[in-house]
């Protein structure tokens, strides 16, 4: 028994499906206020961003926590498993990010709005982040990988 539970726990900590679905459940109050509209707009703008923000800083630190698990010499399981989904973490990121950018759009609704106050700094950096997001999205696939070679 104690065997059949220790199989179906590997496999569900190894099930990609499974990583999104806990990923989309973290964000579950934004993807309802997209459809329903129930948040506050600065109370929805501040959740998306600091999911954004927090599955960024998770997918920045998988490397340097690497280096610290190999540099204690233990823990390489969880090393290896963090850095097969690191890719994931980031698509994460890019979604919420996403999500930010559309719920803006959506409440300003005024297209020259947004590009004038796209030239203020702290819009500005997120316009830049969103499309560094999006160039990191677009060729996190294997095809893209493959076609940019090794280097």
């Amino acid at each position: 028994m104690y065997r059949i539970a220790e199989t179906f726990c590997l496999r569900a900590l190894n099930s990609i499906p499974l990583l999104y679905l806990v990923m989309f459940l973290t964000g579950w109050t934004l993807i309802v206020d997209l459809v329903h509209q129930s948040l506050y707009y600065p109370q929805m703008m501040h959740e998306s961003g600091n999911l954004s923000i927090w599955y960024l800083i998770l997918t920045l630190s998988i490397t340097p926590a690497l280096a610290v698990i190999n540099h204690l010499k233990r823990g390489f399981s969880i090393g290896r498993w963090l850095m097969r989904r690191r890719k994931h973490f980031g698509i994460a990121c890019f979604v919420y990010a996403s999500a930010h950018t559309l719920h803006y759009i959506r409440y300003i609704n005024d297209f020259t709005l947004i590009w004038l106050e796209a030239f203020d700094l702290e819009y500005l950096v997120g316009w830049l982040g969103l499309i560094l997001f999006l160039i990191l999205a677009v060729t996190s696939n294997r095809a893209s990988v493959r076609m940019l070679g090794r280097n």
